[in-house]
Formats: C-alpha cells, sequence, structure tokens
C-alpha cells in the first residue's frame, strides 16, 4: 500500500510540475513580450526627446533672429563710436571727431513738450546733429506731430531705410534744413541736420535698446 501511495504521490507531484511549467513558461514569454515592448517604447521615447530639442534650438535661432536681425543689422561705419542714452532707451554712432553734448532742449515755454536734447558737435567746420526727445502724449503719432509743429511747412525731401523700415526725410519748404522721425510708446526722436547726407549716416544708426 505504501508503494501505491508513493507511486501516486509521485504522479501527482510531477503533475503539479507539469502545471507549473506550463503556467512559468507562458509567463515567461508574456514577461519578454513585456520587456520588448518596454525598450521599444524607451527608444521612441528618447527619439522624440531628440526631435523636441531640435526643434527647441530651431525656435531660439528664429527667436533671436527676430529680436537681433542678420539680414539688415544697424549699419555703423568704421571707427564710429556709439552713445547709448539709457534714460531714453536709444543708441546712435557718430564719428571719432565728433562729441556728444546733453542739454535741455527747445525753449521749455515756447515748446514744453521738448524733453532733452543729444547734440553731436563736430571739432572742424563739419555739420553737427540734434537728437530731441519729445513727450508723445499730446501728438499720439509722428504724423500728428509734424502736422503741429510744422503746419504745412514740411515737404519730403528723402527717404532712409533703416532694418527694412523706410522713413522719410522731411525738409522745410524754404530752408535746407532735414529731418528725421523715429518713435516709440512714450517718445518722438527728431534727428535734424543742415547735412542731408550726413543726417542719413547719422539716422542710419539709430537704434532702440
Amino acid at each position: 500500500m505504501k508503494r501505491i501511495f508513493y507511486i501516486i504521490l509521485g504522479i501527482f507531484v510531477l503533475a503539479l510540475l507539469g502545471c507549473s511549467n506550463k503556467t512559468i513558461e507562458p509567463n515567461s514569454a508574456e514577461m519578454k513580450l513585456q520587456i520588448d515592448k518596454y525598450n521599444s517604447d524607451v527608444q521612441l521615447l528618447k527619439s522624440s526627446n531628440t526631435e523636441l530639442r531640435n526643434e527647441n534650438s530651431t525656435l531660439k535661432m528664429q527667436i533671436d533672429e527676430f529680436h537681433s536681425p542678420k539680414e539688415n543689422p544697424v549699419s555703423i561705419p568704421i571707427g564710429w563710436k556709439i552713445y547709448r542714452y539709457l534714460e531714453y532707451e536709444y543708441e546712435v554712432a557718430y564719428p571719432e571727431d565728433y562729441s556728444p553734448s546733453i542739454s535741455g532742449g527747445h525753449s521749455v515755454v515756447a515748446n514744453p513738450e521738448y524733453e532733452m536734447r543729444l547734440s553731436l558737435l563736430p571739432k572742424d567746420n563739419l555739420p553737427l546733429v540734434d537728437i530731441d526727445s519729445v513727450t508723445i502724449d499730446t501728438f499720439q503719432s509722428v504724423d500728428n506731430f509734424i502736422k503741429i509743429k510744422f503746419k504745412d511747412e514740411m515737404i519730403i525731401g528723402g527717404s532712409l531705410s533703416v532694418n527694412n523700415v523706410n522713413y522719410g526725410i522731411y525738409k522745410p519748404k524754404d530752408d535746407h534744413y532735414y529731418f528725421v522721425f523715429f518713435s516709440n510708446k512714450s517718445h518722438i526722436f527728431q534727428i535734424s541736420s543742415s547735412s542731408k547726407e550726413f543726417l542719413q549716416k547719422i539716422a542710419g544708426t539709430f537704434k532702440f535698446i
């Protein structure tokens, strides 16, 4: 009887082992599939991450180019110096034989809207340039400023391109003095000189900062 019992027990154990093997094998195969899928997902994520980094680099380059145009940067002649007027957030270049000078602008009584004037003064008998800052509140725009301050006395005497934007060069009808106007949210900047050619060179270096 004991022998029969051990035989039956052995058969039962073998049956259990067989069932266990059948259970383990499918689980092992399934686990292998899961590991393969995981590895595939990891590779896909790495590839996507690389593409995102490339896109971010491209976007950053585009943003940099937008803020600092490279096609037509402000052209500064060799040997010129740069004056940065931080209070009014602009800079302008000038020849090395000129000196910048700050004054109170026009008459406060006659023209209270005029604030500070930057004059580029020559050492020799050369044309000077004045850059006047004017509060924009009263005028709202350059066009209104010209109409109000100069009435109908101004005519277009040429044009100037700065960073792909065209600006008119104005002059009084009966005078050979030339003006270019720039503006931002708070001020109008009036650049003037008796020399049209020199005015174009100076105004061509004007830049908001």
